[in-house]
């Protein structure tokens, strides 16, 4: 335990996002989180943690050209107002991918509104593992950094020994 108080404070700093990434990670293979938000009377987008992955969503509605009012199917909320969690049925559980690709989707959908218009849902999938890949070497290397930096901090404070040959601090 007196081992611990010599790691750099960049470890324990970065050592909290990786333990909630990875539970981030297993609770989505059990539960869809989801916050959503009107961002104007047109448009919608919202953020999911689903399937080990996260999912950013924007729905767009396209009125044709000769309308220009505005559709009241969608009401504006608060900066990030409705949130939703929701269980999987356990019997799609198995079915999840705990590791999947990333991607970048957009689709053209029929809208089901009284005039002709369309729906653009644009989809980006951001894995957990991606998130985590790209974190870790950055964490753990700059942590690393700062350890040999203080470490060389130390032996620099240090009287010189009488002997010159030999090392001023051999134990990390």
């Amino acid at each position: 335990m007196s081992r611990l108080r010599h790691l750099p404070p960049l470890f324990f700093l970065g050592f909290f996002p990786v333990v909630i990434l990875l539970w981030a990670w297993a609770d989505s293979m059990r539960h869809d989180s989801g916050w959503f938000r009107a961002v104007a009377d047109k448009s919608s987008e919202g953020l999911q943690l689903r399937s080990s992955a996260l999912v950013h969503l924007r729905f767009e509605i396209i009125p044709p050209l000769a309308s220009s009012f505005p559709i009241p199917h969608i009401i504006p909320t608060e900066s990030w107002g409705d949130f939703s969690r929701l269980e999987v049925n356990p019997a799609y559980v198995g079915s999840r991918k705990p590791f999947p690709a990333p991607a970048r989707t957009q689709e053209v959908l029929p809208a089901s509104l009284p005039e002709p218009s369309q729906m653009v849902l644009s989809r980006t999938v951001i894995p957990l593992w991606l998130i985590l890949t790209a974190y870790l070497p950055v964490w753990l290397g700059l942590a690393y950094w700062q350890a040999r930096r203080r470490h060389a901090k130390i032996q620099a404070s240090l009287p010189p020994s009488p002997d010159s040959n030999s090392p001023r601090l051999t134990a990390y």
